[in-house]
């Protein structure tokens, strides 16, 4: 069989994730179990509940099959949250799935870019009602200030940050426009406006930040590191063109930087958060593997998860170079990998809840220094030295 080059294999993409949807087309709805709180005083644990709602609905509107089913669907997501406002401000739950919800509505909504109306006005309503709970208590312009921070303030652990402020940003995008939304006051006392052009500017440094000091503080950490980029390809879609541009050199860094040191999807040397190694290697159906088969027809087609949404919906391609990287493994040879990660600093309180602006965050340092990492790759192996 002739060898496909990376052209070809980029243009495949929308192949790939057109037979991903359509291997479910018919399905009905199978809900994820709620499960009880993972502390005292927490909300429920409820987050693979919503990424199961998620990953209905997307495949619905994306086909246009069983609409009034997607919208009761999300519907009774959004109602839980409003039943169980503590499960909205629970790091484990809500703001993993809520900016799924705004990229639907973004794509399918009553101004969709894709689709108009397959979400009706009636749910795009509700579905906004527990984002505003979340955002008007979670999002604060201190958060999103730059020079004191240089964004290496972290609010929670890196993934979490990362999906707290995407959530931030895109409701106060959408907010700005809609009456009922856009003359309110957060917790802060600033409205909508004043917190999108607060995370648009927190954005594109954060993103040239990383390009300078390291990507993931969370290093070559297969599913957080994927968890840290899912929300970012909303930015990538519906940003104003800097941020639009901001995005798009991340992505392909980030790629790039997951590229040069996996074998077959499999990520090689050091890393961190990494649980069960076991697992991590026997089961590729998660983390970065779903992105390996949309962009690289690296593995297997996965099954339609609420996790992946956003990547399978994006215009975001990675370049052709990165393409070749990731699968001529051969034609890479033998070279080294010298990284200097952040991860050094002052360590701030562990909050299980989002909303406590009063708590001091993760303070890392960006004078310098950080974390040596090392790895030596061959076309068999990735090595990492003990």
């Amino acid at each position: 069989m002739k060898k496909q080059t990376p052209e070809a294999i980029l243009a495949g993409f929308e192949k790939r994730v057109d037979a991903m949807f359509r291997a479910e087309s018919g399905n009905p709805l199978v809900r994820a179990k709620k499960q009880k709180p993972l502390g005292p005083e927490r909300g429920n644990y409820v987050r693979a509940y919503s990424y199961s709602i998620m990953a209905f609905a997307a495949r619905c509107l994306y086909l246009g099959e069983m609409l009034d089913e997607a919208n009761a669907a999300l519907i009774e997501n959004a109602q839980h949250y409003l039943d169980n406002p503590r499960d909205i401000n629970d790091r484990d739950s809500f703001h993993w799935h809520a900016e799924i919800v705004m990229r639907l509505i973004e794509m399918y909504g009553t101004k969709g870019s894709e689709y108009p109306g397959r979400i009706t006005k009636e749910t795009e309503a509700l579905a906004l009602k527990p984002v505003w709970l979340y955002a008007k208590m979670c999002s604060w312009l201190s958060k999103a200030e730059v020079v004191d921070s240089q964004t290496w303030h972290i609010y929670g652990s890196e993934n979490h940050h990362a999906m707290d402020f995407t959530v931030n940003w895109h409701f106060s995008k959408l907010a700005r426009d809609l009456p009922e939304y856009r003359n309110l006051k957060f917790d802060d006392g600033a409205t909508a406006e004043d917190h999108y052009r607060a995370w648009n500017e927190y954005f594109i440094a954060y993103c040239r930040e990383r390009a300078r000091k390291s990507l993931c503080i969370e290093m070559v950490s297969d599913g957080y590191n994927a968890t840290l980029i899912r929300g970012f390809y909303n930015f990538y879609d519906f940003g104003d063109p800097p941020v639009q541009r901001s995005v798009g050199m991340f992505l392909d860094l980030y790629f790039a930087y997951w590229a040069q040191e996996q074998i077959g999807g499999h990520m090689g040397g050091g890393g961190s958060r990494r649980k069960g190694e076991k697992a991590f290697y026997q089961n590729r159906d998660h983390g970065n593997a779903p992105l390996a088969w949309f962009y690289f027809a690296i593995g297997k087609q996965p099954t339609v998860n609420g996790h992946d949404v956003n990547a399978a919906l994006s215009a975001y391609r990675p370049p052709t170079v990165v393409v070749d990287i990731a699968r001529d493994v051969k034609g890479r040879g033998r070279y080294e990998v010298r990284q200097r990660t952040q991860g050094l600093g002052r360590q701030g309180h562990s909050f299980p809840m989002v909303a406590v602006a009063s708590k001091t965050p993760n303070q890392l340092r960006t004078d310098g220094g950080g974390i040596l990492r090392y790895s030596f790759c061959d076309p068999a192996f990735t090595w990492v030295p003990q």
